[in-house]
């Protein structure tokens, strides 16, 4: 290739490697460093004095970093990504958490399909699982009487989850739906053994019982 041409390479590469240090995206960066890498190790190329000098080989060593690092990358934000069903969830069970935390107690659950008459909680008894809905509708029932409805968002057996005790109504789903799923057991080990999520799933389930309280003072008010 004619000299000129190789210069323009080279300059042109240097541009990019300025441009790469404007830009905010730290994938982007990376992948517009390593088109530059790229360019400069090219026109590096073109000398012959260059081909063993030891400068050379650092492009290749900032090629082969930007190229690992941005595979991680990638694979972070596939992992982190949310379905449609999945962001739902989160905007209305866990607004206040960032993905990484959202995603990593949805990976702890499981989903399952809900038909009308399936029961989530029976009063007076410790339920077995912790249940948050994710679509649908389900009635809570005190002896025997409905006395409210838990809509997508909200938590059943957080009680037993968060106190140890009994369910103190009983919960049963009033047409088809989805909820998440966690075994209370193994849930309870998990955020005791990580205190971060700890945190998120007792601040979640806190507000989630302290808005049912409200609701509840406020039904009895107007009855």
């Amino acid at each position: 290739m004619p000299e000129t041409q190789t210069s323009v390479i080279v300059n042109v590469a240097f541009l990019m490697a300025a441009a790469a240090f404007l830009l905010r995206d730290i994938l982007h960066l990376r992948l517009v460093a390593m088109l530059a890498n790229l360019g400069l190790i090219y026109g590096a190329a073109q000398h012959p004095a260059w081909a063993g000098a030891p400068h050379l080989y650092w492009y290749f060593a900032f090629l082969a970093i930007n190229t690992v690092q941005s595979a991680i990358l990638l694979y972070e934000r596939n992992l982190l990504r949310l379905s449609d069903e999945e962001q739902e969830l989160r905007e209305r069970a866990f607004p206040a958490l960032d993905k990484v935390a959202v995603k990593r107690i949805l990976r702890r659950g499981a989903w399952i399909d809900l038909a009308a008459g399936d029961v989530l909680a029976e009063e007076g008894e410790i339920p077995e699982r912790v249940v948050v809905l994710a679509a649908g509708v389900a009635s809570v029932s005190l002896n025997d009487v409905r006395v409210a409805r838990i809509s997508p968002g909200e938590f059943v057996g957080e009680i037993a989850f968060l106190a140890g005790r009994p369910a103190t109504a009983t919960v049963v789903a009033v047409e088809p739906g989805r909820a998440l799923v966690w075994p209370r057991d193994k849930l309870a080990r998990w955020v005791q053994r990580d205190a971060k999520m700890h945190t998120a799933i007792y601040a979640a389930m806190g507000q989630n019982l302290a808005e049912k309280m409200a609701a509840a003072d406020v039904a009895m008010t107007r009855s």
